[in-house]
């Protein structure tokens, strides 16, 4: 058996295990493949090397928030992409942590996480040395990561556990997130017909201001 049948039928193996301990039919529809797609996302964390596991990670969450903002933001499809793409608003990693966060999307807690993550990411992406999560520097990033279970111990471990939890928080958002309400169209005629009215008060407010002064000369 060669080792990628091995790690299919593991995968097996494990959905079957899986789909006979937990009753997925009390979860709501598509909880049960959220969860294999998250187990064979982490797998292939697993497979990376550090800098590839940082690099996937990061590149996996910036395509979650993106998911998330897009499915809350309102407009065209044009417009969106506007928004999202190169010199948008929200076109980079660090942009879209900080407007889910001040959506209410983010906890302090989750966006702060975000933001170590991504420095993680740039450490790995930007250096030409060989690094791993045992450098100085990426160590203690790791070391500043809260969302993580009690059995994250190494630095790598710690990463990979943060990314797990804040995967599933935004997965989550994904599937409950509700779009804003676009405002109703202005009334142009109504709005021309306030204004008008505005205008016309103005001047009479100024006509007799000017005369009342003209009356103290």
């Amino acid at each position: 058996m060669n080792p990628e049948e091995s790690s299919s039928t593991k995968e097996d193996v494990t959905r079957q295990v899986l789909e006979n301990l937990i009753p997925f039919e009390l979860f709501p529809e598509g909880a049960k493949e959220l969860l294999f797609q998250f187990l064979s996302f982490k797998r292939e964390l697993n497979k990376e090397s550090d800098r590839g596991c940082s690099l996937l990670a990061a590149s996996f969450l910036d395509c979650l928030l993106e998911d998330v903002l897009r499915i809350k933001f309102i407009g065209t499809e044009k417009h969106l992409n506007n928004l999202f793409e190169l010199n948008g608003p929200v076109s980079t990693f660090s942009s879209r942590i900080l407007m889910a966060y001040s959506l209410g999307i983010l906890t302090k807690l989750q966006m702060q996480d975000l933001q170590t993550i991504r420095k993680i990411r740039n450490e790995f992406g930007h250096s030409y040395m060989i690094i791993n999560f045992e450098t100085d520097k990426i160590k203690s990033l790791c070391s500043n990561l809260k969302l993580i279970t009690p059995l994250s111990h190494t630095p790598r471990e710690r990463f990979i556990s943060s990314v797990s939890f804040v995967a599933g928080i935004l997965e989550f958002h994904k599937r409950t997130q509700a779009k804003f309400e676009e405002p109703e169209e202005d009334n142009l005629e109504g709005l021309q017909q306030e204004n008008a009215a505005f205008l016309t008060l103005s001047n009479a407010e100024f006509q007799k201001l000017k005369n009342e002064n003209s009356k103290e000369d």
